[in-house]
């Protein structure tokens, strides 16, 4: 899947990885796709839960054998 921005957060922990993710969020347009990818366990949780609270759309979501994980997630629009 493409994406307009990557977040890669590997080696990151709580609360970084989901600060990273918010930031980028800000940085691009309402619509468009931030591929974001951690190794943290608690990241999992926590990107969904905020993407449920601000109305994200995650759009392909995948854990890798290592552990760690990529999620495609679409920026809401300004009419959701």
């Amino acid at each position: 899947m493409q994406a307009n921005r990557l977040v890669n957060t590997r080696g990151l922990k709580c609360p970084e990885p989901l600060m990273q993710l918010y930031t980028a969020f800000n940085r691009i347009a309402p619509g468009e796709i931030v591929c974001f990818e951690s190794d943290d366990p608690a990241s999992w949780r926590d990107v969904h839960q905020m993407c449920d609270f601000l109305h994200h759309k995650i759009l392909e979501s995948r854990r890798e054998e290592d552990g760690s994980f990529v999620l495609h997630i679409r920026k809401r629009t300004k009419q959701t």
